[in-house]
């Protein structure tokens, strides 16, 4: 009869101890998943917001290297002609003036950085690619504003000075073109539900 009693204390403890592994186990579980869901919804809306500054630098992009490829055609223009298109250029974006700077909004995923881990590979992987560009944009503006306001590039002969712009323009809008490629995409994956 007392060995009935253990059997059943026995059988009763662990029972409980299953139970709370499991019911812990499961609250994790539903806890990452709410985690991963809330993240991924606050990073679409900030994505999208910065789509929208994106966008008009990103088709600026598409401008900007139809007019270089335009240019690289007319090479063999005389003297005159190349310098009338190298004035156009100049007043189609090497000039960057610092009433056009640009700043993305990195809040929630400055905020989220720490779960980002718990998303799918893929679409980690294409945001933080995708912030990273951003950021690289950032950058690539200030660098261009410092080139327009360096009295020693102004100094360069115009063929150099215009040189240096391009090259710094065009790996603005073409990052601008990546990024914003890219949250095209991530805001359609983001928006797809899950099977």
């Amino acid at each position: 009869m007392e060995s009935d009693i253990i059997i059943g204390c026995s059988i009763g403890v662990f029972s409980a101890v299953v139970s709370g592994f499991a019911l812990i186990w499961f609250k994790k579980y539903w806890d990452e998943k709410s985690t991963k869901k809330s993240i991924l919804r606050s990073l679409l809306s900030e994505i999208e917001l910065n789509q929208s500054r994106l966008k008009n630098d990103a088709e600026a992009g598409a401008g900007f290297r139809k007019f270089s490829e335009n240019r690289k055609v007319n090479e063999s223009v005389d003297e005159e002609t190349r310098i009338v298109l190298e004035k156009a250029i100049t007043k189609n974006g090497y000039n960057i003036d610092r009433s056009s700077k640009v700043c993305f909004d990195r809040t929630i995923y400055s905020n989220a950085s720490r779960e980002l881990g718990l998303l799918n590979p893929e679409i980690r992987n294409k945001i933080i690619s995708y912030y990273g560009g951003l950021h690289l944009m950032e950058y690539i503006l200030e660098i261009l504003y410092e080139i327009s306001a360096s009295p020693e590039i102004n100094r360069c002969p115009l063929p150099v000075k215009i040189s240096i712009k391009k090259t710094r323009t065009k790996e603005y809008y073409d990052k601008a073109e990546e990024c914003f490629n890219l949250g095209t995409e991530l805001i359609k994956d983001l928006n797809t539900p899950k099977k």
